[in-house]
């Protein structure tokens, strides 16, 4: 039997590290995945959506199909998505602090 400790430190997939960015970010707002994964508009799972998005695109390296793919969204919404969150990091301290959290708890 293999130990569950046997892959700690193994690179993961990017399929991996999405899932992995998807829950954290998720906990971390105490948002319901499946609302992120679905088509609610509540401002708490849009804003959750923009930080995956963000994140995955700058820090996993994913493409925007990728990206939409994993989030069941197209590639052009994760565009407005991503924009719509620079905008408001240039205006809203605290949520360019929660993404700085972020970033140092999933990486």
């Amino acid at each position: 039997m293999i130990s569950p400790y046997a892959f700690v430190g193994m690179p993961q997939t990017k399929k991996e590290k999405t899932e992995n960015v998807i829950n954290k970010v998720c906990n971390y707002l105490q948002v319901n995945k499946s609302y992120v994964l679905g088509k609610c508009r509540y401002r708490s799972v849009v804003e959750a959506r923009q930080i995956i998005s963000a994140i995955l695109r700058d820090n996993v390296k994913l493409k925007l199909r990728e990206i939409g793919k994993a989030l069941n969204q197209d590639h052009t919404t994760v565009i407005h998505s991503i924009q719509s969150l620079q905008n408001r990091l240039d205006t809203e301290p605290l949520l360019k602090l929660k993404l700085e959290q972020l970033k140092i708890k999933i990486l």
